[in-house]
Formats: C-alpha cells, structure tokens, sequence
C-alpha cells in the first residue's frame, strides 16, 4: 500500500504542475475587455403606424428606423408639414414631435420647467425630446364636449396647448387694456372698479371671439355666438343649471353687438377689458 502512495504522489505533483499553467493561460484567453463604440442612440415615438420621430428631431417612415440604435436613417428634420404654426399645433402627433424640437421655435429652458406645472417634485424634463413627446399628447385643452376633437390640428406644443379655431375678425386687444377675468355674477363695472380701474365698453368687441375665452376658460361644453346674452362675451358656471348649458363660452352674436358693462347674470362669469379710471 506504501509503495502505491509513493507512486501516486509523483503523478499527482506532475499533474499539478502541467495544469496550473494552463489555468492561468485559459484564464487569459477568457478575458472579455470593452469594444469602444461610436454609434449614435436615439429614443423615438414608438406607437406610430406609418411613421416615428426621433430625439434628433428626425421624423421617418418606420422602413427607415433603424432597429440597431432606434434612430432614423433617413426623413426630414424637424418636419412641420401637417402644422398650423399660426397656433403651433399639428394634425399628427410625429409631426409635431419632430417639429417641437426645432430650436428656432423658442424653446423653453429646460432647467426651470417641471413635467407638471407648480409641482417640483415631480422633476425637470430630462430633454427636449422628453419635452415635446409630452407636451404633443391630445388634452382635455383641445377638445370640444370631452368627445370631440376643436380641430383637426390639435396635437399643440404652444404655452397654451390649445389650437385656435374659425372666428369672425375682432379687433386687436389694446395695449392699454388689461383683460380681468370675473367671479359669477359680477359686472364689468363692478369688476374693473374693484381694480382700481374702469371698463371700457368700446373694447368688449375685442375680447368677442371664442379664441380668446379659451385662452382664459376651458370652455368644456363648446364656444359659439349667442343673441340672447347680454353680458357676452363669458363662461358660464359649472354649477349653473341645466338649461343655462353649464361650460359653454358664449359670445355676442354680431347682429346684436350691443356690449353693456354693466350687465350680469347671476352664474355668467364675465371677461372683461379694464383700463386706468383717468
């Protein structure tokens, strides 16, 4: 048995040493090192049907993006084809993605917005891109009775996110006046005066023009011109009841046209043109 033991130890000091260079060499062979790499990333829009848009602001036919990096390999840049840039808002939501990106179209700084407005704790945008995804997303702000769209352009990247429609021609807002917003039932002499200022009549004509109430209501029941409100142009209250068409912004239908700052009706909420009372 103690000659056995002799025998196999040598073997087994021999074969130790045969493997122990050859662990250390495959050991080498096995080693994976960094392959340095210049191609471009991109994020896109994904969800759409014929074409996408990517963070360069490339908008593509889904033949052209490319399944390596995400990124168009051909299209336009910055493509504003179907946009109303009159209101910045486009027909399709690639489209105004790839638009919005476009630095001429006055950006805001990224650093000081929030995804969601007066709640910092909900972050920065990461980037443009992030951004404009974002802010062209349909909202209640381009739609028309919760169920209907107020235009075929209402994928918006504007401040205001809202697509202006058809209106008869008002006149333009003075600089002199200031645009005041009333509680319901309250005159716009009422209103202005609490302001330290006074109405002018002359200017109700201006602010006569559903572009305008939205730009200060929601107006969620519609906007259309109304003969019977003497107290136009207003939203009407929430709680008003039924028959007064609670959300709906009324204007004065132009063959009235007789504008009063002094008119007021009880759930009406007036806007109202208030200038210095010398």
């Amino acid at each position: 048995m103690q000659s056995l033991d002799r025998l196999l130890v040598p073997c087994l000091l021999v074969l130790l040493a045969a493997i122990k260079p050859l662990g250390v060499l495959g050991h080498r062979s096995l080693r994976i090192r960094d392959i340095p790499t210049t191609l471009q990333t991109c994020n896109n829009t994904i969800q759409g049907r014929w074409q996408v848009a990517d963070s360069q602001g490339m908008l593509c036919s889904r033949q052209s993006l490319r399944p390596d990096n995400g990124c168009c390999s051909a299209g336009d840049k910055y493509s504003c084809a179907t946009c109303n840039m009159h209101d910045s808002c486009c027909a399709d939501y690639e489209h105004c993605v790839s638009c919005c990106q476009d630095p001429q179209h006055g950006l805001p700084d990224l650093s000081t917005v929030h995804r969601a407005p007066d709640r910092p704790e909900t972050g920065l945008w990461p980037s443009v891109f992030e951004y404009c995804r974002n802010k062209c997303r349909t909202s209640s702000k381009s739609t028309v009775h919760e169920n209907a769209y107020l235009s075929p352009f209402h994928h918006c990247f504007s401040s205001s996110g809202k697509p202006t429609t058809a209106a008869p021609p008002t006149p333009p807002i003075p600089k002199s006046v200031t645009v005041v917003l009333g509680s319901a039932g309250q005159s716009c002499n009422a209103l202005c005066e609490s302001t330290g200022r006074r109405c002018a009549q002359q200017h109700l004509a201006s602010l006569n023009n559903c572009n305008v109430l939205r730009e200060h209501y929601a107006c969620e029941a519609g906007c259309e011109p109304d003969s019977g409100t003497a107290d136009a142009p207003i939203y009407v209250n929430a709680s008003a009841p039924k028959q007064q068409r609670p959300t709906i912004c009324l204007t004065m239908d132009s063959k009235v046209n007789q504008f009063s700052c002094e008119a007021t009706s009880a759930s009406n909420h007036r806007l109202c043109p208030c200038i210095e009372a010398s």
